[in-house]
Protein backbone atom coordinates (compact mmCIF):
# COMPACT_ATOMS: atom_id res chain seq x y z
CA UNK A 1 0.00 0.00 0.00
CA UNK A 2 1.53 3.37 -1.02
CA UNK A 3 2.30 6.02 1.57
CA UNK A 4 0.14 9.12 2.02
CA UNK A 5 2.87 11.15 0.34
CA UNK A 6 2.82 8.97 -2.79
CA UNK A 7 -0.99 9.02 -2.89
CA UNK A 8 -1.02 12.80 -2.52
CA UNK A 9 1.45 13.44 -5.37
CA UNK A 10 0.72 10.41 -7.55
CA UNK A 11 -0.06 12.51 -10.61
CA UNK A 12 3.54 13.79 -10.60
CA UNK A 13 5.13 10.36 -9.97
CA UNK A 14 6.19 7.81 -12.58
CA UNK A 15 6.94 4.89 -10.23
CA UNK A 16 8.47 4.06 -6.82
CA UNK A 17 10.70 1.34 -5.46
CA UNK A 18 12.46 0.58 -2.16
CA UNK A 19 15.71 -1.32 -1.68
CA UNK A 20 18.78 -1.64 0.50
CA UNK A 21 21.44 0.61 -0.95
CA UNK A 22 24.78 0.57 0.87
CA UNK A 23 25.38 -2.50 3.07
CA UNK A 24 28.57 -2.71 5.13
CA UNK A 25 29.30 -5.88 7.12
CA UNK A 26 32.03 -6.96 9.52
CA UNK A 27 33.11 -10.60 9.53
CA UNK A 28 34.80 -12.52 12.33
CA UNK A 29 35.58 -16.07 13.38
CA UNK A 30 34.15 -15.76 16.92
CA UNK A 31 36.06 -18.70 18.44
CA UNK A 32 39.46 -17.07 17.83
CA UNK A 33 38.68 -13.48 18.87
CA UNK A 34 40.01 -14.01 22.41
CA UNK A 35 43.48 -15.04 23.50
CA UNK A 36 42.55 -18.46 24.94
CA UNK A 37 40.46 -19.39 21.89
CA UNK A 38 43.24 -18.36 19.54
CA UNK A 39 45.84 -20.41 21.48
CA UNK A 40 43.59 -23.50 21.49
CA UNK A 41 42.98 -23.25 17.73
CA UNK A 42 46.66 -22.91 16.80
CA UNK A 43 47.73 -25.73 19.08
CA UNK A 44 44.95 -28.23 18.33
CA UNK A 45 44.42 -27.57 14.63
CA UNK A 46 47.77 -26.19 13.48
CA UNK A 47 50.05 -28.16 15.81
CA UNK A 48 51.92 -25.11 17.14
CA UNK A 49 53.63 -25.85 20.45
CA UNK A 50 55.07 -22.37 20.75
CA UNK A 51 52.96 -19.44 19.57
CA UNK A 52 55.83 -17.05 19.07
CA UNK A 53 56.05 -13.81 17.11
CA UNK A 54 57.68 -15.76 14.32
CA UNK A 55 54.79 -18.24 14.24
CA UNK A 56 52.26 -15.41 13.92
CA UNK A 57 54.33 -13.85 11.12
CA UNK A 58 54.24 -17.16 9.27
CA UNK A 59 50.44 -17.08 9.33
CA UNK A 60 50.56 -13.67 7.65
CA UNK A 61 53.12 -14.90 5.11
CA UNK A 62 50.89 -17.86 4.28
CA UNK A 63 47.93 -15.57 3.64
CA UNK A 64 49.97 -13.19 1.44
CA UNK A 65 51.42 -16.09 -0.58
CA UNK A 66 47.92 -17.43 -1.12
CA UNK A 67 46.73 -14.03 -2.39
CA UNK A 68 49.74 -13.49 -4.65
CA UNK A 69 49.40 -16.99 -6.12
CA UNK A 70 45.72 -16.42 -6.91
CA UNK A 71 46.52 -13.03 -8.48
CA UNK A 72 49.30 -14.51 -10.63
CA UNK A 73 47.25 -17.50 -11.81
CA UNK A 74 44.30 -15.29 -12.77
CA UNK A 75 46.27 -12.28 -14.10
CA UNK A 76 44.79 -9.95 -11.50
CA UNK A 77 46.64 -6.68 -10.83
CA UNK A 78 47.79 -6.02 -7.24
CA UNK A 79 48.01 -2.29 -6.55
CA UNK A 80 49.31 -0.41 -3.50
CA UNK A 81 47.06 2.57 -2.87
CA UNK A 82 48.61 5.97 -2.30
CA UNK A 83 47.43 8.36 0.37
CA UNK A 84 44.31 10.24 -0.74
CA UNK A 85 43.77 7.99 -3.76
CA UNK A 86 40.30 6.55 -4.36
CA UNK A 87 40.20 2.76 -4.14
CA UNK A 88 36.99 2.63 -6.15
CA UNK A 89 38.61 4.85 -8.79
CA UNK A 90 41.50 2.38 -9.08
CA UNK A 91 39.09 -0.57 -9.37
CA UNK A 92 37.10 1.19 -12.09
CA UNK A 93 40.28 1.64 -14.17
CA UNK A 94 40.83 -2.12 -14.21
CA UNK A 95 37.17 -3.09 -14.61
CA UNK A 96 36.45 -4.79 -17.92
CA UNK A 97 32.91 -5.86 -17.01
CA UNK A 98 33.74 -9.55 -16.65
CA UNK A 99 32.88 -11.61 -13.56
CA UNK A 100 35.51 -12.30 -10.92
CA UNK A 101 38.11 -10.31 -9.02
CA UNK A 102 38.75 -7.06 -10.91
CA UNK A 103 41.81 -6.02 -8.91
CA UNK A 104 43.42 -6.37 -5.48
CA UNK A 105 44.31 -3.18 -3.63
CA UNK A 106 46.79 -3.16 -0.75
CA UNK A 107 46.33 -0.50 1.93
CA UNK A 108 47.96 0.10 5.33
CA UNK A 109 45.25 0.54 7.96
CA UNK A 110 44.72 -0.10 11.64
CA UNK A 111 43.54 -3.63 12.36
CA UNK A 112 43.01 -5.95 15.31
CA UNK A 113 45.47 -8.80 15.77
CA UNK A 114 47.52 -10.58 18.46
CA UNK A 115 51.02 -10.02 19.80
CA UNK A 116 53.25 -12.57 21.49
CA UNK A 117 56.13 -12.07 23.91
CA UNK A 118 58.23 -14.26 26.21
CA UNK A 119 57.99 -13.57 29.97
CA UNK A 120 61.30 -12.89 31.71
CA UNK A 121 61.03 -15.75 34.20
CA UNK A 122 59.27 -18.41 32.14
CA UNK A 123 60.25 -21.98 33.04
CA UNK A 124 58.79 -23.47 29.88
CA UNK A 125 60.69 -22.33 26.79
CA UNK A 126 57.51 -22.66 24.70
CA UNK A 127 55.44 -20.48 27.03
CA UNK A 128 54.34 -17.13 25.58
CA UNK A 129 52.10 -14.31 26.74
CA UNK A 130 49.43 -13.48 24.16
CA UNK A 131 47.50 -10.22 24.10
CA UNK A 132 45.29 -8.30 21.69
CA UNK A 133 46.94 -5.56 19.66
CA UNK A 134 45.81 -2.73 17.40
CA UNK A 135 48.44 -2.24 14.73
CA UNK A 136 48.78 -0.52 11.38
CA UNK A 137 49.04 -3.45 9.00
CA UNK A 138 48.36 -4.29 5.36
CA UNK A 139 44.74 -4.89 4.40
CA UNK A 140 43.76 -6.36 1.04
CA UNK A 141 40.72 -5.05 -0.84
CA UNK A 142 39.28 -7.51 -3.36
CA UNK A 143 37.04 -5.64 -5.79
CA UNK A 144 34.70 -8.20 -7.29
CA UNK A 145 32.06 -8.51 -9.98
CA UNK A 146 30.04 -11.41 -8.64
CA UNK A 147 27.56 -13.64 -10.48
CA UNK A 148 24.95 -13.05 -7.76
CA UNK A 149 25.44 -9.54 -6.31
CA UNK A 150 26.97 -7.82 -9.34
CA UNK A 151 29.72 -5.24 -8.97
CA UNK A 152 31.75 -3.40 -8.06
CA UNK A 153 31.56 -4.65 -4.47
CA UNK A 154 34.54 -5.39 -2.26
CA UNK A 155 35.81 -7.66 0.49
CA UNK A 156 38.58 -6.31 2.73
CA UNK A 157 40.74 -8.81 4.62
CA UNK A 158 43.27 -8.00 7.33
CA UNK A 159 46.57 -9.78 6.60
CA UNK A 160 47.15 -10.58 10.30
CA UNK A 161 45.52 -13.45 12.17
CA UNK A 162 42.56 -13.81 12.94
CA UNK A 163 41.97 -12.33 9.44
CA UNK A 164 38.95 -10.16 10.26
CA UNK A 165 37.05 -8.97 7.20
CA UNK A 166 34.80 -6.19 5.94
CA UNK A 167 32.25 -6.70 3.17
CA UNK A 168 30.64 -3.98 1.08
CA UNK A 169 27.64 -4.69 -1.16
CA UNK A 170 25.52 -2.19 -3.04
CA UNK A 171 21.88 -3.24 -3.31
CA UNK A 172 21.48 -1.50 -6.67
CA UNK A 173 24.30 -3.67 -8.08
CA UNK A 174 22.38 -6.76 -6.95
CA UNK A 175 19.14 -5.38 -8.41
CA UNK A 176 20.80 -4.72 -11.76
CA UNK A 177 21.95 -8.35 -11.94
CA UNK A 178 18.40 -9.59 -11.30
CA UNK A 179 16.97 -7.37 -14.04
CA UNK A 180 19.58 -8.62 -16.51
CA UNK A 181 18.85 -12.25 -15.64
CA UNK A 182 15.12 -11.76 -16.23
CA UNK A 183 15.74 -9.86 -19.45
CA UNK A 184 13.83 -6.80 -18.23
CA UNK A 185 14.79 -3.54 -19.92
CA UNK A 186 15.90 -0.70 -17.67
CA UNK A 187 17.88 2.52 -17.48
CA UNK A 188 20.29 2.83 -14.54
CA UNK A 189 22.27 5.96 -13.84
CA UNK A 190 24.20 7.19 -10.80
CA UNK A 191 23.11 4.29 -8.59
CA UNK A 192 19.37 4.51 -9.27
CA UNK A 193 16.83 3.00 -11.66
CA UNK A 194 15.35 5.75 -13.83
CA UNK A 195 13.14 3.60 -16.05
CA UNK A 196 12.08 -0.03 -16.18
CA UNK A 197 9.86 -2.05 -18.52
CA UNK A 198 8.14 -3.98 -15.72
CA UNK A 199 7.56 -1.93 -12.55
CA UNK A 200 5.82 -4.78 -10.68
CA UNK A 201 8.73 -7.16 -11.32
CA UNK A 202 11.17 -4.49 -10.13
CA UNK A 203 9.30 -4.05 -6.85
CA UNK A 204 9.11 -7.84 -6.30
CA UNK A 205 12.84 -8.16 -6.84
CA UNK A 206 13.58 -5.39 -4.34
CA UNK A 207 11.59 -7.22 -1.65
CA UNK A 208 13.69 -10.38 -2.13
CA UNK A 209 17.04 -8.86 -1.16
CA UNK A 210 17.88 -10.41 2.23
CA UNK A 211 20.87 -11.97 3.99
CA UNK A 212 21.09 -15.07 1.74
CA UNK A 213 22.93 -13.50 -1.24
CA UNK A 214 25.24 -11.67 1.19
CA UNK A 215 26.20 -14.89 3.00
CA UNK A 216 26.78 -16.53 -0.39
CA UNK A 217 28.91 -13.68 -1.70
CA UNK A 218 31.10 -13.52 1.43
CA UNK A 219 31.63 -17.28 1.79
CA UNK A 220 32.18 -17.78 -1.92
CA UNK A 221 35.20 -15.44 -1.96
CA UNK A 222 36.67 -15.19 1.54
CA UNK A 223 37.64 -18.85 1.79
CA UNK A 224 39.57 -18.59 -1.48
CA UNK A 225 42.10 -16.42 0.34
CA UNK A 226 41.85 -17.05 4.09
CA UNK A 227 43.58 -20.33 5.04
CA UNK A 228 40.74 -21.86 7.08
CA UNK A 229 40.42 -25.53 6.13
CA UNK A 230 37.22 -27.52 5.68
CA UNK A 231 37.71 -29.61 8.84
CA UNK A 232 38.30 -26.43 10.82
CA UNK A 233 35.06 -24.95 9.55
CA UNK A 234 33.22 -28.14 10.49
CA UNK A 235 34.56 -27.70 14.03
CA UNK A 236 32.97 -24.24 14.23
CA UNK A 237 35.82 -22.05 12.98
CA UNK A 238 33.92 -20.18 10.29
CA UNK A 239 32.99 -16.57 9.62
CA UNK A 240 29.90 -14.94 11.01
CA UNK A 241 28.78 -11.57 9.69
CA UNK A 242 27.47 -8.52 11.50
CA UNK A 243 25.93 -5.27 10.27
CA UNK A 244 28.19 -2.24 10.59
CA UNK A 245 26.11 0.11 8.44
CA UNK A 246 23.07 -0.23 6.23
CA UNK A 247 21.15 2.23 4.08
CA UNK A 248 17.57 1.56 3.00
CA UNK A 249 16.26 3.87 0.29
CA UNK A 250 12.78 4.85 -0.85
CA UNK A 251 13.01 6.13 -4.43
CA UNK A 252 10.33 8.21 -6.13
CA UNK A 253 10.93 8.62 -9.85
CA UNK A 254 9.18 11.79 -11.02
CA UNK A 255 7.73 12.50 -14.44
CA UNK A 256 9.68 15.70 -14.98
CA UNK A 257 12.77 17.12 -13.31
CA UNK A 258 11.22 20.57 -12.93
CA UNK A 259 8.42 19.12 -10.82
CA UNK A 260 10.94 17.66 -8.40
CA UNK A 261 12.98 20.87 -8.26
CA UNK A 262 9.94 22.84 -7.12
CA UNK A 263 8.67 20.12 -4.75
CA UNK A 264 12.00 19.59 -3.03
CA UNK A 265 12.67 23.32 -2.69
CA UNK A 266 9.42 23.62 -0.77
CA UNK A 267 10.39 20.61 1.37
CA UNK A 268 13.52 22.49 2.36
CA UNK A 269 11.41 25.50 3.30
CA UNK A 270 9.15 23.32 5.46
CA UNK A 271 11.73 20.96 6.97
CA UNK A 272 12.08 22.69 10.37
CA UNK A 273 8.95 21.07 11.77
CA UNK A 274 10.49 17.59 11.23
CA UNK A 275 13.29 18.31 13.72
CA UNK A 276 11.05 18.66 16.77
CA UNK A 277 11.49 15.96 19.45
CA UNK A 278 7.94 14.65 19.11
CA UNK A 279 8.34 14.36 15.31
CA UNK A 280 11.64 12.46 15.56
CA UNK A 281 10.14 10.19 18.21
CA UNK A 282 7.22 9.34 15.92
CA UNK A 283 9.35 8.86 12.80
CA UNK A 284 11.81 6.45 14.47
CA UNK A 285 9.13 5.00 16.80
CA UNK A 286 11.51 5.41 19.73
CA UNK A 287 10.61 7.03 23.04
CA UNK A 288 12.74 10.05 23.90
CA UNK A 289 13.61 9.73 27.59
CA UNK A 290 15.14 12.28 29.94
CA UNK A 291 18.45 10.36 29.99
CA UNK A 292 18.75 10.39 26.18
CA UNK A 293 22.35 10.66 24.97
CA UNK A 294 23.38 11.22 21.40
CA UNK A 295 22.82 13.44 18.39
CA UNK A 296 19.29 14.78 18.10
CA UNK A 297 18.79 17.29 15.32
CA UNK A 298 17.61 18.05 11.81
CA UNK A 299 19.64 20.14 9.44
CA UNK A 300 20.32 20.96 5.82
CA UNK A 301 23.78 20.45 4.42
CA UNK A 302 25.36 20.25 0.99
CA UNK A 303 26.09 16.79 -0.37
CA UNK A 304 27.85 16.64 -3.73
CA UNK A 305 26.88 20.25 -4.34
CA UNK A 306 23.19 19.53 -3.70
CA UNK A 307 21.13 20.33 -0.58
CA UNK A 308 20.20 17.37 1.63
CA UNK A 309 17.74 17.27 4.54
CA UNK A 310 19.05 15.10 7.38
CA UNK A 311 17.35 14.17 10.67
CA UNK A 312 19.29 12.33 13.41
CA UNK A 313 18.34 9.92 16.15
CA UNK A 314 21.45 8.80 18.10
CA UNK A 315 23.78 7.33 15.43
CA UNK A 316 20.97 6.75 12.91
CA UNK A 317 19.56 9.29 10.53
CA UNK A 318 17.15 9.82 7.66
CA UNK A 319 18.33 11.88 4.73
CA UNK A 320 16.29 13.17 1.84
CA UNK A 321 17.57 14.71 -1.35
CA UNK A 322 16.84 15.51 -4.95
CA UNK A 323 18.99 13.12 -6.95
CA UNK A 324 19.91 15.21 -9.98
CA UNK A 325 16.31 16.24 -10.64
CA UNK A 326 15.27 12.67 -11.41
CA UNK A 327 14.52 10.95 -8.10
CA UNK A 328 13.34 12.04 -4.69
CA UNK A 329 15.30 9.70 -2.44
CA UNK A 330 14.48 9.20 1.23
CA UNK A 331 17.10 7.05 2.90
CA UNK A 332 17.38 5.63 6.40
CA UNK A 333 20.97 5.00 7.50
CA UNK A 334 21.53 2.69 10.47
CA UNK A 335 25.05 3.00 11.91
CA UNK A 336 24.26 1.11 15.11
CA UNK A 337 21.41 -1.40 15.01
CA UNK A 338 21.09 -1.32 18.80
CA UNK A 339 19.78 2.26 18.49
CA UNK A 340 16.60 0.84 16.94
CA UNK A 341 16.49 -2.19 19.24
CA UNK A 342 17.89 -4.81 16.84
CA UNK A 343 20.96 -7.05 17.20
CA UNK A 344 23.81 -6.78 14.70
CA UNK A 345 23.71 -10.29 13.19
CA UNK A 346 23.19 -10.36 9.43
CA UNK A 347 20.19 -12.65 9.90
CA UNK A 348 18.28 -9.57 11.14
CA UNK A 349 18.69 -7.76 7.81
CA UNK A 350 15.10 -8.45 6.75
CA UNK A 351 13.73 -7.03 9.99
CA UNK A 352 15.96 -3.96 9.65
CA UNK A 353 14.45 -3.48 6.18
CA UNK A 354 10.92 -3.50 7.65
CA UNK A 355 11.86 -0.99 10.35
CA UNK A 356 13.65 1.26 7.83
CA UNK A 357 10.66 1.05 5.49
CA UNK A 358 8.46 2.36 8.29
CA UNK A 359 10.88 5.19 9.10
CA UNK A 360 11.07 6.30 5.45
CA UNK A 361 7.30 6.14 5.11
CA UNK A 362 6.63 8.20 8.24
CA UNK A 363 9.27 10.73 7.19
CA UNK A 364 7.56 11.21 3.84
CA UNK A 365 4.07 11.30 5.37
CA UNK A 366 5.18 14.07 7.74
CA UNK A 367 5.67 16.23 4.62
CA UNK A 368 2.25 15.72 3.06
CA UNK A 369 1.30 19.29 4.06
CA UNK A 370 3.16 20.65 1.04
CA UNK A 371 0.29 21.85 -1.08
CA UNK A 372 -0.30 21.48 -4.79
CA UNK A 373 -0.38 25.23 -5.28
CA UNK A 374 3.43 25.28 -5.14
CA UNK A 375 3.47 23.01 -8.18
CA UNK A 376 0.49 24.56 -9.96
CA UNK A 377 2.15 27.96 -9.70
CA UNK A 378 4.82 26.73 -12.08
CA UNK A 379 2.32 25.37 -14.67
CA UNK A 380 3.80 21.89 -14.57
CA UNK A 381 0.61 19.88 -15.01
CA UNK A 382 1.16 19.41 -18.74
CA UNK A 383 4.67 18.08 -18.15
CA UNK A 384 3.39 15.21 -16.00
CA UNK A 385 1.43 13.49 -18.80
CA UNK A 386 2.50 9.91 -19.49
CA UNK A 387 1.91 7.21 -22.02
CA UNK A 388 1.16 3.77 -20.57
CA UNK A 389 1.76 0.47 -22.34
CA UNK A 390 0.95 -2.56 -20.20
CA UNK A 391 3.06 -2.26 -17.07
CA UNK A 392 5.54 0.06 -18.71
CA UNK A 393 5.25 3.77 -18.01
CA UNK A 394 7.14 6.20 -20.23
CA UNK A 395 7.24 9.93 -19.62
CA UNK A 396 8.42 12.51 -22.09
CA UNK A 397 11.38 13.29 -19.85
CA UNK A 398 12.46 9.70 -19.11
CA UNK A 399 11.95 8.64 -22.72
CA UNK A 400 14.42 11.34 -23.73
CA UNK A 401 16.89 10.12 -21.06
CA UNK A 402 16.61 6.55 -22.35
CA UNK A 403 17.62 7.68 -25.84
CA UNK A 404 20.53 9.67 -24.39
CA UNK A 405 21.78 6.66 -22.35
CA UNK A 406 21.27 4.01 -24.98
CA UNK A 407 18.95 1.94 -22.75
CA UNK A 408 19.46 -1.72 -21.81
Amino acid sequence: MPSKFVECYDKYIDFCYEIFDRILLKGYIPLVQRENGMVYFLREFRGMKCISTEALKNLTKGFIQRVEKYAEENSIPVVTVKRGESKLGIAERYDTGGEGVVCIIKSKEYGSSFSSYEPKKAKDKNYRMICRALSKVNHYYFYIRDEEVGGLNYIKICSYFPFNVEIYVNGHNWLEMQLKRKGIGYVKEDNCILEVDDVSALQRMCSRLNDDPLWGFADRWIYKFVPILGREREAGYYYRYFIAQVEYSHNIVVKDSRILDVLFQNMIDQFRRIGKPDSISQIFERRIRSNYRGVFQSNIHMEREHPCIKSWYKKCYVKQYNKKGKILRTETCINNTYDIGIKKSIINLGYIGKVSHGINRRYLDSQVGIEDRFLARHNLAELSKTEQTGDKRITRDTDRRRKDNGGH
